[in-house]
């Protein structure tokens, strides 16, 4: 980001980010559901290990983690961090937390429907691996 804020000042960031516990229980479920896959490799069979000594030590926590917590540590106002449970829990709070979003990037707000979520991204995730599947529930609400 900051090469963005060199050449584009006033650029903000929004920075997702997830509950430690909730990214470890995701990792370990794709694996459980892939554990043939080639980008599992060596990965251990009891999940203590796993989240102990796998998960922490390679992509993406391996280099997530310490990116994020010094880009927090440098109190920025031009960064916007956001629990991601705050946009896919409760419906009222995505629309709370959407409001917040849309001033802080100085755009007028749009109507966000939590009952009918869309994604229309076109990235292709597959290029990660089984780590890169991000499935988008059609609702906002709990797991």
């Amino acid at each position: 980001m900051e090469m963005v804020w060199k050449a584009y000042p006033n650029a903000k960031m929004l920075c997702m980010f997830r509950d430690y516990g909730e990214i470890m229980e995701s990792l370990d479920r794709t694996f459980r559901e892939n554990p043939a896959h080639p980008d599992f490799n060596g990965a251990p069979v009891l999940k203590e290990v796993r989240f102990r000594d796998y998960w922490p030590k390679r992509p993406p926590l391996a280099w997530s983690i310490p990116a994020y917590e010094e880009r927090r540590r440098r109190d920025d106002d031009r960064v916007l961090f956001i629990k991601s449970s705050m946009i896919t829990s409760d419906p009222k709070l995505t629309v709370r937390t959407m409001r917040q979003v849309f001033e802080f990037i100085g755009v007028e707000p749009i109507d966000i429907d939590p009952n009918n979520v869309k994604k229309e991204a076109y990235e292709f995730d597959g290029v990660y691996g089984p780590l890169g599947d991000h499935r988008v529930r059609p609702k906002i609400g709990p797991r």
